[in-house]
């Protein structure tokens, strides 16, 4: 029932349709099809019920085909970002999910292009903004990163990650004091936080 959309939950921050929910909503549909067709056939005689359960088998392994073509969009978390992006290219979070994955294999130019499109789906996103700065460091153009931290901390002031980024910079940048400064104020807003 909570997936049914009847009660706002967390998925719908993002989507109010998703395939792995599509067999909830389908239950009560698939019930009354084949208890109709059941209900007809046991009027006819054993030839058209024959062909009526071949049929059944036939729709049976259509939907198997199917559903097993669709479970390899969920080989891998790569495979499904690029899965979404391709059914909904103007999602910011997909976009943003699949840089992440590209930025931990190293691939920064890559991850880059996705990060700056997850932006432009989303403009004010704080995430995205440290994001492209966190890839511009690991690029080697660490002297544009900080506009970007700095955008993130005007979106988010709070931003725990961009103040722990501009720590970063700043440490690489040989001047530990202001770092510190960042890191004490990234831990201020959230103690748990083990980078700073």
């Amino acid at each position: 029932v909570p997936a049914l959309g009847f009660f706002d939950v967390y998925p719908f921050r993002f989507s109010f349709v998703a395939d792995h929910f599509q067999h909830l909503a389908s239950l009560g549909v698939t019930v009354l099809i084949v208890g109709t067709i059941a209900t007809m056939a046991s009027r006819f005689g054993s030839a058209v019920r024959r062909i009526i359960g071949a049929l059944g088998l036939v729709a049976l392994c259509v939907l198997g085909a199917l559903t097993w073509r669709q479970c390899f969009i969920y080989d891998n978390l790569e495979t499904l970002w690029r899965d979404t992006l391709a059914k909904n290219p103007n999602s910011y979070m997909p976009h943003f999910n699949l840089a992440r994955l590209l930025y931990e294999d190293g691939l920064y130019d890559e991850a880059l292009k996705e990060f700056t499109r997850s932006l432009e789906c989303k403009p004010n996103y704080a995430p995205a903004e440290c994001s492209i700065g966190q890839t511009l460091v690991k690029l080697g153009r660490s002297d544009e990163a900080m506009s970007h931290y700095e955008r993130s901390l005007a979106l988010d002031p709070d931003y725990q990650h961009a103040h722990n980024s501009i720590g970063a910079l700043l440490a690489s940048q040989g001047r530990p004091d202001e770092a510190i400064e960042r890191y004490k104020h990234a831990l201020a807003l959230a103690p748990s936080f083990v980078s700073a």
